[in-house]
């Protein structure tokens, strides 16, 4: 049974900076510039700035003065005057140390899977491998029992609530969203098992973009998990950085950025290509998510669907994979969705809005 996993918002050594603002020797997932008042003396603080001081970003308005900076009360912010200039513009003067985090798990993080992991072989005999970079879940050495509700007469629900049951008598070793919800479930005869598929889940009310936690777990009607496999997010006490950019201001700032395709012709791939977004192109952000890239990193980040303007659309794209219309008409069917990061704007994904062949 073998498990990949990325580990929520783990700091490396290199990306942790100790302030002053914190307790000697503690470091600082958070740390944040304040002033006494905007042009004055410049302190250091952790998370957010002591009551009667002002965030860096509520100062940077081009020269304002105390009286004419709006004060949102932390880093945390951009002031609306500074947005003014420009969406990435706002996004330059909000400062976050040490993002995007490294998915990485710290010793502590580790220390404690492995002392789970102790605990799960003491109780059942069953060695839990564990991943070299997040300390995450990766097999178990033989099946293992759980407890079944008899009074659930209904075979998926009950195997459904054991697994659930299970997760979370063994929360800190697997580290799950307590939200999966079961996707789809089937009964195989052959091992007399359940076979139960999961998937979905949240992080501080945050969905995971490009990805899908997608568990696959095999439960016999005597109570025993014979497999388990997929892949799954691990939760971890970590803070999760504010946005820079609301999401309007996401979805201005990508007016002259690019849309990739692919050519199709009867199902034959073609030439790549792009279209530049412009201002008469629709872009409508979706809700404040978690995208993990390609290097583990953890970004704050929405899904954007983008969709050409009738006007904007040529012979190209309508013969490629931003083509999406099933009528005649070429109006909100033509695009695709970008994930862009919330902190700096940048594009880290473009998906399909459907399946062209």
């Amino acid at each position: 049974m073998r498990l990949r996993s990325f580990l929520l918002f783990g700091l490396t050594s290199l990306l942790v900076i100790v302030v002053s603002g914190c307790p000697d020797g503690v470091p600082c997932d958070f740390p944040v510039r304040c002033f006494e008042s905007c042009g004055g003396p410049e302190l250091s603080a952790c998370g957010v700035c002591p009551a009667g001081t002002r965030s860096f970003s509520s100062c940077v308005d081009l020269g304002a003065s105390d009286a004419g900076v709006s004060d949102a009360g932390s880093d945390a912010s951009v002031d609306a005057s500074v947005a003014d200039a420009g969406p990435l513009d706002a996004a330059l003067v909000c400062a976050r140390p040490g993002y995007p985090a490294s998915s990485a798990a710290t010793a502590d993080e580790r220390a404690a899977v492995e002392a789970a992991a102790a605990d799960f072989l003491a109780s059942t005999g069953v060695t839990v491998g564990l991943s070299a970079t997040t300390a995450a879940v990766t097999d178990f050495s033989a099946p293992f029992p759980i407890a079944l509700d008899a009074g659930i007469t209904e075979p998926c629900a009950r195997a459904l609530a054991g697994v659930q049951a299970f997760l979370a008598v063994r929360a800190a070793l697997m580290r799950l969203p307590t939200d999966l919800v079961m996707r789809a479930c089937s009964y195989d005869a052959l091992t007399d098992s359940e076979i139960v598929r999961l998937h979905g889940g949240t992080y501080a009310g945050r969905s995971l973009l490009g990805a899908d936690n997608d568990l696959v777990v095999h439960v016999t009607r005597s109570g025993t998990i014979r497999y388990w496999g997929g892949d799954y997010l691990p939760v971890a006490n970590r803070l999760i950085p504010a946005p820079c950019l609301a999401a309007d201001a996401l979805e201005r700032s990508l007016v002259g950025a690019s849309l990739g395709y692919t050519r199709f012709a009867a199902c034959v791939v073609g030439a790549p290509g792009s279209v530049v977004i412009t201002a008469s192109d629709t872009c409508t952000a979706g809700p404040s998510s978690l995208y993990v890239d390609a290097g583990g990193l953890i970004h704050i980040a929405r899904q954007v669907e983008v969709l050409l303007d009738p006007a904007h659309v040529s012979s190209a794209e309508i013969g490629s994979d931003l083509f999406c219309c099933a009528g005649g008409s070429l109006a909100g069917c033509v695009g695709s969705y970008l994930i862009v990061d919330e902190v700096d704007g940048a594009v880290l994904q473009q998906l399909p809005r459907c399946i062209t062949c």
